[in-house]
């Protein structure tokens, strides 16, 4: 019986990490990037993760639409160009140690993108020097010749 709980516990711990990341990215995206023109900047593919390798920090994704770069006549918000930025903050305060913006990171119309994960996996470049990676991933909706891709930077 205690094992079951310990599972259900660290399922509710692991879920209640995961509210607080999203919070932390909502927060962080309101402070960059404020209302504008009475709408704030939506978070359609956003994600955020604590850095398995260094707990105390938080690894935080911010990807919006471009705007003016819609390829659709009449514009969407859908196909076009994404934004990335990219924020390493402190778990605790949500402090941003490190930043980097990459302006029109993805491109997405028929080849659309999907979302991003944050990938944690143990990538040493050198002795106490560790990356980590942001995957995207892209499909068509043809039924006749359906395809994927998964590229991580």
């Amino acid at each position: 019986m205690s094992r079951i709980t310990a599972v259900f516990l660290l399922g509710l711990f692991s879920s209640l990490a995961h509210a607080d990341c999203a919070g932390l990215a909502e927060k962080l995206n309101a402070g960059l990037y404020p209302v504008e023109k009475g709408m704030a900047k939506d978070l359609p593919f956003s994600q955020c993760k604590v850095w398995p390798f260094d707990p105390g920090k938080t690894i935080v994704a911010l990807v919006h639409f471009q705007e003016g770069s819609s390829y659709s006549v009449p514009p969407d918000n859908i196909q076009g160009l994404y934004d990335l930025t990219l924020l390493v903050v402190k778990s605790d305060s949500g402090e941003i140690v490190n930043r980097l913006f990459q302006e029109s990171a993805f491109s997405s119309d028929a080849i659309r993108l999907n979302g991003i994960t944050i990938d944690t996996a143990p990538y040493n470049l050198a002795k106490n020097l560790r990356a980590f990676g942001v995957t995207a991933g892209f499909s068509n909706s043809s039924a006749l010749n359906s395809w994927e891709h998964t590229q991580i930077n």
